[in-house]
């Protein structure tokens, strides 16, 4: 879709839409609506060059569909991209979800700082750690302590997660006795409550200032 998308706003197919028409259009089509939960995978532009544009029609597409859901959840992939490009901004709550090695401890602790150096307004942020087998190996112990920082969570490694992804069944099968579920459910309850006292304060001293805010 984003490749249809000349540079300079217009439509490489001249179907005599505009750009942002045309955007609308394909999003809506796109967005596959469920009873709870809708989704909406992003693909990637095609060719070589500069993404800027591209990336820039993406910040702007996820700011104006995400005004319509009480909660956006984004998940990305593995590195540092979505940051260093911005489509990741204006976060209420980051989770930096990373393995129980040293070298996962040590490219958490790079996304962090990377998300304070960068124009990426972030709320909190939150460290943790994914498929733990138990207690927690000394030398990654040592790592966190280094890095400053305590996991939020420590999510174990759980069978029923794996059995799903090997029948390609969705996680929303996932049954609420596994222990990932709990842990997860755990986390959210801590993490969110956190999130909507400020989105509140936020929207106190906003509306104190005169102008309108939206908790997300």
């Amino acid at each position: 879709m984003l490749a249809e998308v000349g540079g300079g706003g217009s439509l490489a197919s001249g179907s005599g839409m505009t750009k942002q028409e045309y955007l609308d259009y394909q999003i809506e089509y796109a967005l596959a609506e469920g009873q709870e939960v809708d989704l909406l995978a992003m693909g990637r532009p095609e060719g070589r060059g500069c993404y800027c544009s591209v990336n820039h029609i993406l910040r702007d597409i996820l700011d104006r569909v995400g005004r319509s859901y009480d909660y956006v959840v984004m998940d990305n992939e593995a590195g540092m991209e979505h940051l260093s490009r911005r489509t990741t901004r204006d976060v209420d709550l980051l989770y930096i979800t990373t393995d129980p090695t040293v070298r996962g401890v040590v490219a958490a602790g790079r996304i962090e700082r990377l998300s304070q150096e960068l124009d990426v307004n972030v709320g909190q942020s939150y460290l943790v750690l994914n498929r733990s087998h138990g207690q927690l190996p000394p030398a990654v112990e040592e790592a966190l302590n280094s890095l400053g920082r305590r996991p939020a969570a420590v999510l174990p490694e759980d069978p029923e997660i794996a059995a799903l992804d090997a029948a390609g069944r969705p996680l929303l099968e996932l049954s609420q006795g596994a222990p990932v579920y709990r842990a997860v459910r755990e986390l959210a309850g801590e993490t969110f409550s956190t999130a909507t006292r400020s989105g509140r304060e936020e929207m106190r001293l906003e509306s104190e200032a005169g102008r309108p805010g939206v908790a997300g």
